[in-house]
C-alpha cells in the first residue's frame, strides 16, 4: 500500500535508476546565514551503507552547530530596530545622516539578508576583508571600523532590548586604524596666517579658531548674546552646519533633493556642540579687541545694507547681509588666506590642532586644554596635543644640561665643525645644517623621510 508523498525536506534513501545497485542518500543539514536550507547529497553501495552515510554526517553536522534554532530576524531587522528607536533619539541630525548612508549602501548590501542566528565573527572577518581589498572601491580601515561601531552599537542595543539572544560582534578583533599624521602649524606659520587675516575681515574669525580651539560649526554658530568681553568669557551653546534637503514631492521626481520644489530638512541649521552641552570658554584682551571691533565694523554693515540686513539671530560672523557664513564659504576663505600668507596646504580643522599644540607648548596643563576644548576625557585632548621638533630638541638639550658636565665639553657651533677623535674614529659635528628646519613642524620623532635636523655625523677610520 502506498505511503503517500514525503513531505518537503524530509530525508530520504532510495534506489536510482531501479535495480541498478545505485543508492542515494538526501537530508536537510540545516540552513545557510541567510536561512536557505542546506539539502546534502551522498551516494553508497547498499541500503544498509545509505542508512550508514544518512545517521552518520546528520550527527556530525548537529554536533558541529550547523542545525541551530529557527530565527527569521535578520541583521537588517536589527539595524532598523536600533535606527529607530535608539540612534535617532541620541544622535544629531548629521550623525543620522552618516549612519544612515553607511547602513544602506555598505551593511545591508553585504550583511543585510543574513539571520542573525546565523552570523558569525568568521563571516564578520571575511565581510571586512571583502571591503578592504575591494578591486572597484576598497573601503579605508577607518571606514570599516565606523561600519563595525554601527553594527557593535546596533547589536548591543538589540541584546539590551531582548530583541536578540547574543552580541557577535564583541568577539571581533578591530580592525587597526589608519596611520593618519595630523600636521599642526608652527608658531611662524600661525602668526603668518594671523597677520594676513588682520588685513582684511577675518581677522577675529581666525583668532577665536586658532587660540581657542573652536571647531569650524562652533565658531560660525557664536552670537552676539554669548560674547561677554566685559568678562572675559564666551559662551559655545551651538554649532552651525548644513544639512542635506529631503525630497518632499511624489518619488516621480526626478530632480535631486537640493533642487526639488518641495524639499524640506535642509539648509544651515544650528544644533548643540559635539559635546552635547555648552561650555565657557575664557578668551584673551586680543580676542576680545578683535571681537568688540568686528562688532563694530558688523554695525556699519547693516548701516549700509539698510532693509537688505537680514538679523537671523545675529550671528559674529557674517556676510556683508547679515546672514551666517556657509561652512563651505568659509572653508574657501581659509585656502585663500592660506595661500596668500604662503603657508602650506593644511585643513582648516588643523587650526584646533595647531590651537591645542602650541599650549602644550607653552606649558598649559591637559586639564585647561580639555576644558576650553570641551572635551569628555583627556584622552580625546591627547590626540590634539602635538609635540613639535622644536619641543624634542630643547627637551634634548635640558637633559643635556642636566646630566653632563659642561666643564669638560667643548661648545658646538652650527656654523663650524668640530672634530673630535675617539676609540672608533674622528666624528665630526656641526657643519650647515640639513634636512627641515625646527619650524617645518615635524611632528613625530624619528621620520623615516625626514633628514638629519641639527648635527651632521661622520666617522673616519684612524689611520
Amino acid at each position: 500500500m502506498s505511503t503517500g508523498r514525503r513531505a518537503n525536506k524530509e530525508d530520504s534513501i532510495y534506489e536510482s535508476p531501479k535495480c541498478s545497485g545505485k543508492w542515494h542518500v538526501r537530508f536537510n543539514a540545516g540552513e545557510d546565514p541567510t536561512g536557505k536550507p542546506i539539502r546534502v547529497h551522498r551516494r553508497a553501495r547498499n541500503k544498509t551503507e545509505a542508512t550508514r552515510v544518512l545517521n552518520e554526517p546528520k550527527r556530525e553536522y548537529r554536533e558541529s552547530g550547523a542545525v541551530a534554532k529557527k530565527s527569521r530576524l535578520t541583521v537588517s531587522a536589527v539595524l532598523e530596530d536600533w535606527f529607530t528607536n535608539v540612534a535617532s533619539k541620541t544622535s544629531k541630525a548629521s550623525t543620522q545622516e552618516t549612519n544612515r548612508g553607511y547602513i544602506d549602501k555598505r551593511i545591508a548590501p553585504v550583511l543585510g539578508s543574513i539571520l542573525v542566528d546565523r552570523l558569525t565573527v568568521h563571516v564578520l572577518d571575511k565581510a571586512y576583508a571583502a571591503s578592504l581589498s575591494d578591486h572597484i572601491r576598497p573601503l579605508s580601515p577607518s571606514t570599516v571600523r565606523k561600519l563595525h561601531a554601527i553594527l557593535s552599537s546596533a547589536f548591543s542595543a538589540g541584546v539590551k532590548r531582548e530583541t536578540i539572544t547574543k552580541d557577535v560582534t564583541k568577539h571581533v578583533t578591530p580592525i587597526a586604524p589608519a596611520s593618519f599624521h595630523e600636521d599642526p602649524l608652527s608658531i611662524p606659520e600661525t602668526k603668518a596666517i594671523l597677520a594676513e587675516a588682520r588685513k582684511g575681515s577675518q581677522y577675529a574669525r581666525l583668532l577665536v579658531a586658532l587660540m581657542l580651539g573652536l571647531r569650524q560649526g562652533e565658531c560660525l554658530g557664536l552670537r552676539w548674546k554669548n560674547v561677554r568681553t566685559d568678562r572675559e568669557y564666551i559662551t559655545v551653546s551651538e554649532s552651525l552646519g548644513r544639512r542635506k534637503w529631503k525630497h518632499g514631492c511624489s518619488p516621480d521626481c526626478h530632480l535631486p533633493a537640493a533642487r526639488c520644489p518641495a524639499r524640506y530638512g535642509g539648509g544651515l541649521v544650528t544644533s548643540t556642540p559635539k559635546s552635547g552641552k555648552s561650555r565657557d570658554v575664557a578668551i584673551s584682551a586680543s580676542v576680545a579687541i578683535a571681537l568688540e571691533d568686528l562688532r563694530a565694523s558688523q554695525g556699519v554693515a547693516r548701516a549700509l545694507a539698510g532693509s537688505d540686513w537680514v538679523e537671523g539671530g545675529l550671528f559674529v560672523f557674517t556676510n556683508e547681509f547679515g546672514q551666517p557664513f556657509d561652512p563651505k564659504v568659509d572653508y574657501v576663505a581659509w585656502k585663500d588666506l592660506r595661500k596668500a600668507a604662503g603657508v602650506r596646504e593644511t585643513r582648516l580643522h588643523n587650526a584646533r590642532h595647531t590651537a591645542g599644540t602650541i599650549m602644550g607648548s607653552l606649558g598649559i596643563s591637559l586639564r585647561e586644554v580639555q576644558e576650553t576644548f570641551g572635551h569628555s576625557s583627556s584622552k580625546i585632548t591627547e590626540r590634539y596635543v602635538h609635540t613639535q621638533a622644536e619641543g624634542l630638541r630643547q627637551a634634548a638639550r635640558k637633559m643635556d644640561e642636566a646630566l653632563v658636565d659642561q666643564a669638560f665639553e667643548s661648545p658646538i657651533s652650527e656654523a663650524t665643525e668640530t672634530t673630535i677623535e675617539t676609540s672608533h674614529g674622528l666624528i665630526t659635528f656641526g657643519g650647515t645644517p640639513e634636512g627641515p628646519s625646527p619650524s617645518q613642524n615635524e611632528s613625530r620623532l624619528g621620520d623615516s623621510n625626514s633628514g638629519p635636523t641639527h648635527y651632521e655625523c661622520v666617522a673616519l677610520p684612524l689611520s
